[in-house]
């Protein structure tokens, strides 16, 4: 599974422009994600913005795109549970680009309300799916036929269990590359029942499948295992990513081979073209705080009761 992702959010829009967003596609996309992310975040600290301005003035039509970049935060370590925003690519030839929040809300949810705290229905918002069936369950089928997009991490974290206690791995591309990550999307249109409005929001989940060797070994949470066995994200190569977003075709038998293909393409990512390092806590710990979301959180630690040769020989 992915429940923790290492996003740095300008370089998501740096490579949407590389890869030929227009102009309006990047500001759309920029004034999304300030509206989503940075706005909520000025409410509780008033002062981060820089330059300081006060905060009953706070315009999105007075900052220039770039200045609005520049204050986007970097997710060292994100939550998905918390349901961050990123880019998302929805069309590789005609390069097509949009503003998602992590956790795929199901199309029978109503209200801003209902799709967080249905946790009796988890289905109704997941962060991840699984690639094998997406096109035999209700909640995803339709969705994997015709909107499926990929979203670009610096890495993810995954955690190693031995005897009770939980120890983080960052993993990432062995090269420093980003992580092309397959995925699927709605388009939800929920109540915000404070308000009375509509909100309109894209939701994604990260497709995975059967874990590689060594994935296999650092995820093994025996809960998960015994539910689904290890698992991992669908890490697509750059040359795959066009083939993944072909866009869905009217004919029942064309659809077949569609299916066909995607599900071809959703294999365990090379265990030799990933770096693997044991990395800080993501969460407190009794008298071993996390470093919280900064660039300290991603680099190497080695735990000193951890057997790694179990993991790595």
């Amino acid at each position: 599974m992915c429940y923790d992702a290492e996003a740095k959010l300008t370089r998501q829009i740096k490579d949407a422009i590389h890869e030929g967003a227009s102009d309006d596609e990047v500001e759309h996309m920029v004034r999304k994600l300030w509206e989503l992310i940075i706005e909520k975040e000025l409410e509780r600290d008033p002062d981060r913005l820089r330059p300081k301005v006060d905060p009953d003035t706070l315009d999105p039509d007075k900052f220039s795109v770039d200045e609005m970049i520049a204050e986007l935060p970097e997710y060292h370590h994100v939550n998905g549970h918390t349901h961050p925003s990123f880019i998302m690519m929805t069309d590789f030839k005609k390069p097509r680009f949009a503003v998602a929040e992590w956790g795929f809300v199901h199309k029978s949810c109503e209200t801003i309300h209902e799709s967080y705290t249905s946790f009796d229905q988890p289905w109704m918002n997941s962060l991840n799916a699984q690639s094998e069936t997406i096109f035999d369950k209700p909640t995803f089928a339709e969705a994997a036929l015709r909107r499926r997009c990929v979203v670009t991490l610096d890495a993810f974290y995954e955690h190693y269990h031995q005897k009770g206690t939980t120890f983080p791995f960052r993993i990432s591309h062995v090269e420093g590359k980003p992580l092309y990550v397959a995925s699927i999307f709605n388009k939800n249109q929920l109540l915000d029942e404070s308000s009375g409005e509509l909100v309109r929001k894209n939701t994604v989940a990260f497709l995975t499948c059967k874990a590689n060797d060594i994935m296999s070994k650092i995820h093994n949470n025996p809960k998960v295992l015994a539910r689904t066995g290890p698992r991992m994200p669908v890490i697509l190569n750059y040359d795959q990513i066009e083939a993944y977003l072909e866009p869905c075709p009217k004919g029942l038998v064309e659809q077949e081979l569609l299916k066909s293909k995607i599900q071809a393409l959703c294999q365990s990512y090379t265990e030799e073209m990933l770096e693997y390092r044991s990395v800080r806590n993501l969460v407190d710990r009794k008298g071993n705080p996390t470093p919280g979301n900064v660039q300290e959180i991603t680099e190497p630690y080695e735990w000193p009761n951890l057997d790694y040769e179990k993991i790595f020989c």
